[in-house]
């Protein structure tokens, strides 16, 4: 096998030993995880091999899912190799945010959410134990090490990033159930994506319909200030869409001012889904948002109405 060999390329077939030899040439780490003793070691590197990431800050188990590989996916996620599920790339992409991205089997989705909501209680006991933090009613609270609070993230939201590694993820105070849940489920890349918004701008129904049951925010909205119903729209996806506002109007259910607000979020440029409809010309899209709430005299950041752009 070459040196040179990408570990993504080697992740495309079944080969588990080549994975684990090229590992072994760019990793100097213990193929095997080390002891549960939380005392014992660093626990972000408890994984040995598998926890490596490449230049890209993928692991073989974040690439085997990127590439649809889905049987080694689960090979690597299972005994003997118990790759980790919560880890993030160089664009703070987790391996649970690709695998909505590219339409993993909902099966596998549970799978890695449920592996990952794990690795996310596991690892905030541990440093709870190490960091005691000083928690204050309503608030989250950082589990990173001191020395490694400066690559985490807080975006003014109450809480502040999982750790240094995996920077998208917010605490709760309660990191099982529901609350750990979300937790991964809402997850952040570097430009404010979640899973939904990537299932939602890939037309994924059956993940966005996984990722709401599961508690997705629906009226998160990227750096770009994009919704999943954005995203939803310019993909020209009419039942993605009516699923969207269907979701909305059952979560909000009396509060029509909520649902409103969904309806009319707009993005950095100031349009909301009904421009982009009107943008792609799509005349169903359109007259259905008009039906269920879009604000036809809203103007955009260029005092534009939507029939205007």
């Amino acid at each position: 096998m070459p040196a040179e060999t990408h570990l993504s390329e080697l992740c495309r077939g079944s080969d588990i030993d080549a994975i684990t030899a090229r590992l072994r040439q760019v990793a100097p780490l213990d193929e095997s995880p080390a002891s549960d003793n939380i005392s014992s070691g660093s626990h972000p590197d408890r994984y040995g091999l598998w926890g490596y990431r490449d230049n890209d800050g993928r692991t073989a188990f974040h690439w085997a899912v990127a590439l649809k590989n889905f049987d080694l996916a689960r090979a690597l996620m299972s005994p003997p190799y118990n790759s980790p599920a919560l880890t993030e790339d160089e664009e703070w992409t987790t391996p649970f945010a690709t695998a909505c991205s590219v339409s993993a089997p909902v099966e596998l989705l549970q799978e890695i959410l449920d592996r990952c909501t794990a690795e996310l209680a596991e690892y905030a006991v541990w440093k709870a134990k190490l960091f005691p933090p000083e928690v204050k009613p309503g608030e989250g609270y950082a589990v990173t090490a001191p020395e490694s609070s400066s690559s985490t993230t807080d975006k003014g939201q109450g809480n502040v990033s999982f750790r240094s590694g995996v920077r998208g993820v917010l605490i709760p105070h309660d990191v099982t159930g529901e609350l750990g849940v979300s937790a991964i489920v809402n997850s952040e890349d570097a430009t404010g994506l979640t899973p939904l918004l990537f299932a939602a701008g890939r037309g994924h129904l059956d993940v966005v319909r996984f990722l709401v049951e599961h508690g997705a925010d629906l009226n998160h909205q990227s750096d770009r200030g994009q919704s999943a119903l954005h995203r939803a729209v310019y993909r020209g996806n009419i039942d993605l869409v009516e699923y969207l506002v269907t979701a909305s109007q059952r979560k909000n259910g009396t509060n029509k001012a909520a649902q409103r607000r969904f309806m009319n979020l707009q993005d950095s440029h100031g349009d909301s889904a009904l421009f982009y409809a009107s943008m792609d010309n799509n005349e169903e899209i359109g007259s259905y948002l008009l039906r269920h709430g879009s604000d036809r005299e809203l103007r955009n950041k260029n005092g534009k109405f939507f029939w205007e752009v």
